[in-house]
């Protein structure tokens, strides 16, 4: 019998291999990350001297999950892979963020790109990041927002995840996460916006694309599933998260029907101010 070529063999094994491996295991050796922690909930990556931080955002997370998943009607499959890196660049640049090209100032701090992986800067690492996740309610709730991402990205699966728009995917982790309110100071916001007839319109806001121009859009994305509730109810919102090609069909109502309607409930929150 004829010996099989070793060549061929010896490349797939090294092609496996290459395949099996963390795309990130450079900076991960370089910045010496590691895991230093796992959990029922997740795997955590990060330098051994912030375990005890790791920790405690473990738990906190642990603390919401089963809330969560009641909430969602949903749990999740498998473990979340959490990377907590050293600073911004560095986490702007495994969550594929070109900014060198960009004259605008980034606020970027993390990314859940898919559905058991989320990749942030620590909290703490630097004046600036910190600055920013005290901006959208503090580390935790901007942690719990990339979290409840992989409820969603898990309920519609991964061959939709780059399908559904993004203004009900941050709406759904800002509400979730109760990063904002609709308090007295965001009801301001809304009147000066109205006043200067400066809201963008629904069916540009679907467009993935046009919504991470438009100023403001989070905002606008969380106004909107609040918008959602309270019109139609929390089964409806998991409804359409579920189901979001399907959503004109579920709230029985055309686009330009949304629109006039998202319109009509932000003047009457504007009113009671």
């Amino acid at each position: 019998m004829k010996s099989l070529p070793l060549i061929p063999i010896l490349l797939f094994f090294i092609s496996s291999s290459c395949l099996a491996q963390n795309p990130n295991q450079a900076i991960f050796d370089g910045y010496n990350m590691l895991k230093v922690h796992e959990s029922t909930l997740g795997i955590y990556y990060a330098q051994a001297n912030e375990q005890a931080q790791i920790e405690k955002i473990d738990s906190f997370l642990i603390s919401k999950a089963d809330s969560i998943s009641t909430r969602f009607k949903h749990r999740l499959t498998g473990k979340v892979q959490f990377e907590f890196y050293p600073n911004q660049a560095l986490a702007e640049f495994v969550c594929g963020w070109d900014t060198t090209k960009s004259n605008q100032k980034s606020n970027r701090i993390g990314c859940a790109h898919y559905i058991n992986k989320i990749q942030m800067v620590m909290p703490g690492a630097t004046p600036k990041s910190d600055s920013i996740y005290s901006d959208w309610g503090g580390d935790l709730k901007v942690i719990l927002h990339e979290y409840i991402h992989s409820f969603t990205y898990d309920i519609v699966g991964e061959d939709r995840i780059n399908k559904i728009p993004f203004l009900f995917t941050e709406g759904i982790a800002l509400y979730t996460s109760k990063q904002i309110y609709l308090n007295s100071n965001f009801k301001k916001i809304i009147h000066q916006r109205l006043e200067q007839n400066a809201v963008p319109k629904f069916q540009i806001l679907m467009i993935n694309k046009k919504f991470i121009t438009i100023k403001n859009s989070y905002h606008w994305s969380f106004l909107f599933i609040n918008y959602i509730i309270d019109n139609y109810g929390w089964d409806t919102f998991l409804d359409i998260q579920n189901n979001f090609e399907d959503y004109n069909k579920i709230l029985k109502k055309k686009d330009k029907e949304i629109n006039q309607d998202w319109f009509q409930y932000l003047e009457s929150n504007r009113l009671k101010i």
